[in-house]
């Protein structure tokens, strides 16, 4: 009985030492096996709050925590995430459209179309014509006063453009006239073919002539400036020009008009149909635009007398300077 006490003694002594030396062999075991410096150590005990970078598939750029991806060599620039070769981000000597890395160079104003790099006129673009101002001589072609007794002129200005005329109304009693006379809005290619401007002085029996009947080629630093004006020996008179769209028209290939950042534009159109949900103005195609239904944001039909809605829509006023279809 003593033996087998002592036995038993002897075996839990020999096992209590064995657990220790597996105990102290997994201890310098696990930083062996990683080497002494524990930094790949990705476990629970790493700080939840620190930036984890993300490259993904990118070879170059920001890792999203402030580093980078890699760096391109050579003449490579990074676009996108990827080096590419034989491409300049320069702008130099461009306006619009993107450079050799498909970066953007700018955008052309309402008007202007991208052409190899530079902003030039759209000629089936519309315009609206204004008239605004104008000054007349004291004296007549006689040297004599416009109206009797030495009255002032009463003047108003016809305008012709595309064979179609148009007048505006009368400035009474004045030498210097303020119209402020929407012509409406005209093709950029009849303004540049010509207007025909005449100015006149308004009586009660034959109008006089002021100016008579002159053509203005609208010339492309006219358009950039927004005016031109119209003149003789007699008077001058000034327009203005503002590029316009009507919202759901075509306007140039590829393109649409669609109410922009609190104006119109023309924007190239997009492919989502009527009822279809949206995220911006051109995501819809031509004869609609994208405004909030309520309940998210989807392409309504823009209508007009004559476009008009279907049987179960009316056309409602948007309060944007535009209708659209509502459903009954």
């Amino acid at each position: 009985m003593e033996n087998t006490k002592a036995r038993h003694k002897l075996f839990f002594s020999l096992l209590l030492a064995a657990l220790a030396m597996v105990a102290i062999w997994g201890c310098s075991g696990g930083s062996s096996s990683n080497g002494d410096d524990n930094s790949g150590d990705t476990g629970d005990d790493a700080d939840a709050g620190e930036c984890a970078p993300s490259c993904g598939a990118n070879d170059c750029g920001d890792d999203g925590c402030g580093g980078t991806c890699g760096e391109c060599s050579g003449d490579a620039v990074c676009v996108s995430g990827k080096c590419e070769s034989g491409c300049s981000n320069d702008c130099t000597g461009k306006e619009c459209g993107n450079n050799d890395c498909g970066t953007s160079c700018g955008a052309c104003a309402l008007g202007y179309e991208c052409n190899s790099g530079l902003c030039e006129l759209d000629l089936t673009g519309k315009w609206t014509v204004t008239l605004t101002t104008g000054t007349i001589s004291e004296t007549d072609p006689s040297d004599e006063a416009w109206d009797v007794p030495g009255g002032m002129p009463d003047a108003f200005v016809c305008v012709t453009v595309d064979g179609q005329e148009a007048c505006s109304p009368t400035a009474d009693d004045t030498l210097s006239p303020n119209w402020d006379h929407d012509f409406g809005t005209v093709a950029a290619s009849d303004l540049v073919a010509g207007v025909e401007v005449s100015i006149w002085d308004e009586d009660l029996s034959d109008d006089d002539v002021i100016c008579g009947e002159g053509t203005i080629a609208v010339k492309n630093e006219d358009f950039a400036s927004g005016h031109f004006d119209a003149e003789c020996e007699y008077a001058v008179v000034n327009f203005s020009l503002s590029a316009v769209c009507t919202v759901g028209e075509a306007c140039g290939a590829g393109k649409a008009c669609y109410y922009y950042a609190d104006g119109f534009a023309c924007l190239t159109a997009g492919t989502k149909d009527i009822g279809e949900p949206c995220g911006a103005a051109a995501d819809c195609t031509v004869g609609a635009t994208c405004l909030d239904g309520g309940d998210g944001m989807y392409c309504f039909q823009v209508c007009s007398g004559a476009n008009p809605c279907g049987g179960n829509s009316s056309c409602e006023d948007t309060g944007f300077g535009f209708k659209v279809c509502v459903a009954n």
